[in-house]
């Protein structure tokens, strides 16, 4: 995704400080793509040789024909496109456009990412379940919660809009406060204070902003 600032700010909000969400889930998603792919190309050449070895067939009644391969193959890459397609949906907006709409861009993002987590994911798991097991984890609790905190103090996406994300029952990517209560006080430990106290609006209108002492 283009943007002319790649680094988040110290007190004024920038385009890198809406990107630097996308960039602590951007590993989790792509890779999700990629095994998506992966996943296809291993229905694909099932079809081809046989060899079914790669894949889990036994989701179905009876052993799946080549067309039915085939078919399997293409919704995966299908779902793979849908994916990417979702998580690069702003990547020709303007810096300027970045800002005034920061908040909605953000929870494309998470939408995004849950997608990957909820859907895309244990889709893989089912289909090819060697290729599942590479994929990486989501950002920790105490990661996610620093990028929120500030995303939130900076006046750029209102509180508890984005969520904190973790693995839920069967591996589902699911919010912090359905996935248990243990995860519940490991988010009440990182969440609390907030990093970032609005002052109030600077020149042209920039939000400064200070840490808490």
């Amino acid at each position: 995704m283009r943007t002319t600032t790649g680094q988040e700010s110290h007190g004024i909000v920038t385009p890198g400080d809406v990107l630097a969400y996308r960039r602590m889930w951007d590993s989790y998603v792509v890779e999700t793509v990629r095994a998506a792919i992966a996943c296809a190309d291993a229905w694909d050449a099932a079809a081809q040789s046989g060899d079914v070895s790669g894949i889990n067939t036994s989701q179905f009644k009876m052993p799946p024909d080549a067309t039915t391969m085939h078919l399997w193959a293409t919704q995966e890459r299908q779902n793979a496109e849908s994916l990417l397609s979702r998580w690069n949906a702003h990547a020709d907006t303007p810096d300027w456009q970045l800002l005034a709409q920061a908040g909605d861009i953000l929870i494309d993002f998470q939408k995004a990412v849950l997608r990957a987590g909820q859907i895309y994911r244990p889709n893989i798991a089912q289909d090819c379940p060697k290729l599942a097991e590479g994929l990486p984890p989501p950002p920790t609790f105490d990661f996610q919660a620093q990028a929120i905190g500030r995303l939130e103090g900076l006046g750029v996406v209102a509180h508890g809009l984005l969520q904190l994300l973790g693995i839920g029952v069967g591996g589902v990517l699911d919010t912090a406060g359905a996935i248990g209560q243990k995860a519940a006080d490991v988010v009440r430990t990182v969440t609390s204070p907030a990093p970032w106290l609005a002052l109030g609006l600077g020149l042209g209108g920039i939000l400064l902003l200070t840490r808490r002492a």
